[in-house]
């Protein structure tokens, strides 16, 4: 017979050497089992001949596997709807090794200015990166008329910010003299904002968006239809940078000398602005909601007097 070396048969068949090679790793493997079946006797055959389930094998401990449990029911609270929970544990959203969720990224992307690193150089090619994904934002009919602003130069930075510092103080100038007068809120805004104003030299990159307009000249009445072909990206570019690490704050407070800025960049007339947003690396890692009216006080249903409730 083809294969056959021999050796006696056992109930007529004849060995061959596959079958002698599985005889002995069988043997290797265990005592053997009563009866007339030799087979090794595993944990799941012997608890299958007994009536019984096999044991769960044992893992080792992973370490970090509770923070990820904290994280993941985070998540899953953010998912559901419900903000974190203020001084519970996990209830700011980490972005040291952890990726953020989209509930996370949209609910805790936050206009930072106190808390930028400004020591920290900034990879100009990173930026690039989260402007590309900016560009996947809605614009009317395609048209693509957006232009993006990158400064880096520390002259050109400068000269900007020393436009940005006279627009915000000329705005703000009745509200600084009274600061301690304005509620809680409203002054620790101010007081941020006046910090991005006397720093925003020494911010590493600032990122101003711009449109082409035709003759340069903005349409009158209501201008949402061409501010909305920006504007998203600009936001969709805020958010890339948070989930890359950076942070950045959203500020058109130089738009009140828009001109001079403009002078100053050698901008077409038909380029006008449509913010500032100062980016770096943040000297924190944690950003929690910010507040905001619950949904029950700005939902209209069905018209302006629908169903509002009171």
């Amino acid at each position: 017979m083809g294969g056959a070396t021999g050796h006696p048969s056992v109930l007529g068949r004849p060995r061959t050497a596959a079958r002698r090679r599985g005889h002995r790793r069988l043997r290797g493997r265990g005592p053997r089992l009563p009866g007339p079946a030799v087979r090794p006797a595993g944990p799941a055959r012997a608890a299958a001949l007994s009536g019984g389930r096999p044991a769960r094998p044992r893992h080792p401990a992973v370490p970090g596997r509770g923070a990820r449990r904290v994280a993941d029911a985070r998540r899953d609270r953010l998912r559901r709807g419900h903000p974190p929970r203020a001084g519970a544990p996990g209830g700011a959203a980490v972005t040291d090794g952890l990726p953020l969720s989209c509930e996370e990224l949209l609910t805790t992307t936050r206009s930072v200015r106190h808390g930028l690193d400004l020591d920290r150089a900034v990879d100009p090619a990173l930026v690039e990166d989260c402007l590309r994904t900016a560009l996947q934002a809605p614009n009317g009919n395609n048209r693509q008329n957006w232009r993006w602003l990158l400064l880096t130069d520390p002259r050109v930075r400068a000269d900007v910010a020393e436009v940005y510092r006279a627009a915000f103080h000329e705005r703000n100038a009745a509200a600084l003299e009274r600061l301690e007068e304005l509620p809680a809120a409203t002054r620790s805004v101010l007081t941020a904002a006046r910090t991005l104003a006397d720093r925003l030299h020494r911010v590493p990159v600032l990122v101003i968006p711009c449109l082409e307009v035709a003759g340069g000249r903005l349409p009158p009445g209501n201008q949402a239809g061409l501010w909305g072909s920006l504007l998203p990206a600009a936001w969709s570019y805020a958010l890339a940078a948070r989930s890359r690490g950076l942070v950045t704050a959203w500020t058109a407070v130089h738009l009140d000398r828009e001109r001079e800025v403009a002078d100053v960049l050698g901008l077409p007339p038909t380029v006008r602005q449509g913010a500032l947003l100062p980016t770096a690396h943040p000297l924190r890692t944690t950003f929690r909601p910010g507040p905001r009216l619950p949904l029950e006080r700005v939902l209209h249903r069905d018209g302006w007097q629908g169903t509002r409730p009171v």
